[in-house]
């Protein structure tokens, strides 16, 4: 439960209110994901499959360069593990929370660089991602979740969620410093360039995925659907985000993508990248990111019949970069603009009492 608490206190999130009285609202439990029954004793296990009447699965390791050997106990024995839990005493409804990774495939990949539009439909098979996913994390997640989709013929309540980057909170900006995207921003203005990438980014603010799983989960009536696409309208890319950075007073450069990967290589060379937030990735980003970057265009009607009439929040992610970049200005990753006189002010995202950045790392 300390572990907990100090997550959620690290994302402002935590009530006191969770873990007081007799009627606790929240039970830690600790266990492993890629152990059998999560590592647990046969009777906290077996107790666990009486108990519980939903399970909502989002743990997982996400990592852009681990192959899938490595992330298979983690991503896919876990999946096995809440299965069995699902079916064990009696069903439980399922919810499951992939990843779009499960379709960035060379064919999608060969379609979209010629210029084809390809829209992935929420009933989308996945046999186009059997073979020629770009990397051992939407290999995990495609097993994952062709192993979902087995049980639901078998009769397990289920269905599978896909969100794609997940960005900050749309109110104070608060976000996982230790995300990819947040990665190149941070380490495009240590550079003072950035590369000419247009295309589209699958991202969506963190509350809006919360929302919509909760939503999704809270009535057996959406388990109708078995896949549901989170998809954010108008899209984003990586050049809309870098010129909304300009807007707000950074000093950064577009420059073609070569170019942008040669000075990385320069840098690298003279051992002056250790220190850039982009240095952990330096493999993944100078593998042709243009095209590794791509995502197809979601179809996500399921999704949005969901949470119609609801409270669900609803954002143009671009209209909210400026709190991203107060929120990491406030954490110590970016520097404050340059331009003292910028086009946009940074906005103020009210008080953040936090002490240190958030994510695997807990640095960059």
């Amino acid at each position: 439960m300390r572990r907990l608490k100090q997550n959620n206190q690290t994302y402002m999130t935590w009530k006191d209110s969770w873990n007081k009285g007799e009627n606790q609202n929240v039970i830690a439990i600790c266990g492993d994901l890629s152990k059998e029954k999560f590592g647990l004793s046969s009777h906290q296990w077996y107790r666990l499959c009486h108990d519980v009447d939903l399970i909502i699965h989002s743990g997982a390791m996400v990592h852009w360069i681990y192959p899938y050997a490595q992330l298979k106990p983690i991503n896919v024995l876990s999946t096995i593990q809440c299965l069995t839990m699902a079916s064990t005493h009696h069903l439980k409804p399922f919810y499951f929370v992939s990843s779009v990774s499960v379709l960035n495939n060379m064919e999608f990949l060969k379609k979209t660089n010629s210029g084809e539009t390809v829209i992935i439909q929420e009933n989308d098979d996945l046999e186009s991602s059997r073979t020629g996913l770009l990397n051992g994390y939407g290999q995990s997640k495609w097993v994952s979740e062709k192993l979902i989709m087995k049980a639901i013929e078998r009769g397990i309540p289920a269905c599978i969620i896909r969100p794609g980057f997940i960005l900050g909170h749309s109110q104070n900006g608060m976000l996982n410093t230790d995300d990819f995207i947040i990665r190149m921003m941070a380490g495009c203005a240590q550079l003072k360039l950035f590369p000419d990438i247009s295309s589209i980014l699958n991202t969506c603010p963190v509350d809006y995925v919360a929302s919509a799983i909760i939503r999704i989960a809270s009535q057996e009536k959406w388990l109708s659907h078995n896949v549901y696409h989170m998809w954010n309208t108008p899209c984003i890319s990586f050049n809309d985000i870098f010129e909304e950075m300009q807007l707000h007073g950074y000093n950064i450069k577009k420059v073609n993508y070569e170019e942008w990967c040669q000075t990385l290589k320069e840098l690298n060379i003279n051992h002056a990248l250790e220190n850039n937030a982009l240095y952990p990735l330096l493999h993944f980003v100078l593998n042709d990111l243009t095209a590794s970057s791509n995502t197809p265009l979601l179809n996500d009607d399921n999704t949005r019949e969901a949470i119609a009439n609801s409270d669900v929040p609803i954002h143009n992610i671009k209209d909210l970069i400026g709190k991203y970049i107060a929120y990491l200005i406030n954490v110590g990753i970016l520097d404050s603009p340059s331009e003292q006189n910028a086009i946009k002010s940074i906005p103020d995202i009210g008080e953040i009492s936090i002490t240190k950045t958030v994510g695997r790392h807990h640095q960059l």
